[in-house]
């Protein structure tokens, strides 16, 4: 009877923690605020900190950057400091 409460138990706290998961997620088609660096346009990139159309320029030719590394290395061969290409795309 013991291990029959404590496996109602677990599956309660599971079901009640996907139901706050579920809570906490953006709608469909919601705005996040992130910009993806290999679909974003010109002007939704320049709107970016320490993004100069030079830099603009640079990125939207070298696309699409497969992972992050990629696009952080090219913003640091850009003479950004790292701070600065944290900035323009925060971990995620």
């Amino acid at each position: 009877m013991t291990t029959t409460r404590q496996a109602i138990g677990a599956m309660a706290r599971v079901v009640a923690f996907l139901g706050l998961l579920v809570l906490a997620m953006p709608p469909a088609g919601a705005q996040t605020g992130l910009v993806d660096p290999n679909t974003a346009s010109e002007s939704e990139l320049q709107a970016l900190p320490h993004m100069t159309p030079a830099i603009v320029k640079g990125l939207v030719e070298k696309r699409p950057f497969p992972t992050i590394l990629e696009l952080n290395k090219f913003l640091l061969d850009q003479k950004l400091s790292a701070e600065q290409a944290a900035r323009a795309w925060p971990p995620s």
